[in-house]
């Protein structure tokens, strides 16, 4: 078994980094490149976190001063992990009308002033 005061500095720094890139995945998205790249390592360090919090759990290692927190931390990364693959720039998942897009289309006519539309 490894050392449990090296595996809980391993865990700050990957959490560490996850929550680095996770708030520069913006700066990120410039390009789709190197947005892809970034995700693709977000997800891993992300499984690496998730991976070493589990292992806190399973040594009883202490992360940030608490042991309680382990597995829902874990679990936390496990769901960012799955959720920096989902690309969902630019596509519309809704499938709906957006208001914003009709306006610029042309598609929706102003009413003339004082025309009442009629209740069916």
């Amino acid at each position: 078994m490894a050392e449990v005061s090296l595996i809980e500095q391993l865990t700050r720094t990957a959490c560490g980094l996850a929550i680095i890139l996770f708030i520069f995945i913006a700066t990120f998205s410039r390009s789709p490149r190197l947005e892809r790249m970034a995700q693709r390592v977000l997800a891993v360090v992300s499984l690496v976190a998730a991976a070493l919090l589990g292992y806190l759990e399973y040594t009883d290692g202490v992360f940030y001063g608490t042991t309680r927190m382990n597995t829902t931390l874990a679990l936390i990364c496990a769901v960012v992990a799955v959720g920096a693959n989902l690309n969902i720039k630019g596509e519309n998942l809704s499938h709906g009308a957006n208001p914003h897009t009709i306006k610029k289309l042309g598609h929706v006519e102003p009413r003339p002033e004082g025309q009442i539309i009629e209740e069916e």
